[in-house]
């Protein structure tokens, strides 16, 4: 069960923000944790927009506890009450340039928008707690603005960093449509972020570069690139293309590759190298066949 509330955002204006979680969790698994989870987010905002920029300040405070049956796959397992209690707080920032442009004949509106956004939350051991559905997210672009770096709420992650990125944008005046965007941007951490699934820090003072790319040269025909690279070591780590055309009648066609810079190991029975490099293509369409099928 969900509850959240958030009003509309108005500018120079304290909102209030709340969201709430209660979760229960069955598993038949004996080895495995089972009971309830309750996570609860209460903040306020301050929006602040301008023509020609952007400010946001947020303070959270994340909470969550569980109330376990019997657990014993924990570090402390005859405590039932377990969870944790952690304020956080970000800037969000950000300005817009923009000039006229011409290109092959036609008038665009051209962006610069550079954007910084802080992070900050302080650490807490969390191992006593169990991990039913959360992750690590999958690092990209818009990982740099998000509040947490987990995709369920089991861990309340450890923070104090600083993400920097820079979007363009190439806009048709005459119909508004956005033909071209490019953005690029970097983590800066502070600390070691000592929060983690697997329980091994993450010690690392930046992350990848991340940077992504849509270009829609005719209507209805949209190519979009996401790379992540790593500066440390000088190569591409993750890369992702994906073309999709919307046609009429509906008819919607998409093609897609990924690639995953992996790991490499030895067999020890074998003695052969084990490369853990992905590669994968995709294909889909929908394709009407009548009024009422697809």
């Amino acid at each position: 069960m969900e509850l959240q509330y958030r009003q509309g955002y108005e500018d120079f204006t304290l909102t209030p923000l709340l969201y709430t979680q209660l979760t229960q969790f069955d598993i038949e698994d004996t080895s495995k944790s089972k009971g309830t989870r309750l996570y609860a987010e209460p903040g306020v905002t301050f929006p602040m927009n301008w023509a020609g920029g952007f400010l946001t300040p947020t303070a959270k405070v994340r909470s969550v506890a569980y109330n376990l049956d019997d657990d014993h796959s924990l570090p402390t397992a005859n405590e039932d009450s377990v969870g944790a209690t952690i304020p956080m707080y970000s800037l969000d920032g950000g300005l817009y340039f923009d000039r006229d442009s011409n290109w092959f004949g036609s008038d665009y509106t051209h962006s610069l928008e550079p954007r910084l956004y802080y992070l900050y939350s302080e650490f807490e051991n969390q191992s006593d707690q169990p991990i039913f559905d959360t992750g690590q997210r999958t690092f990209s672009y818009s990982q740099l603005f998000r509040e947490s770096r987990f995709t369920g709420v089991d861990r309340i992650d450890d923070s104090n960093q600083i993400s920097m990125g820079v979007t363009t944008r190439f806009i048709n005046k005459a119909t508004g449509v956005e033909h071209f965007n490019a953005s690029i941007g970097q983590i800066r951490y502070f600390k070691d972020r000592e929060v983690t699934t697997n329980g091994t820090a993450l010690i690392e003072d930046s992350s990848e570069v991340a940077g992504e790319l849509m270009w829609q040269p005719i209507d209805g025909l949209r190519n979009r690139v996401s790379i992540l690279y790593d500066h440390r070591e000088h190569f591409v780590k993750q890369g992702a293309y994906k073309m999709t055309y919307i046609g009429d009648n509906n008819v919607i066609f998409n093609l897609g590759a990924t690639y995953r810079n992996g790991s490499k190991s030895i067999d020890a029975s074998t003695g052969e190298e084990i490369d853990s490099t992905t590669r994968q293509s995709n294909v889909s369409t929908i394709f009407p066949i009548s009024r009422h099928w697809s």
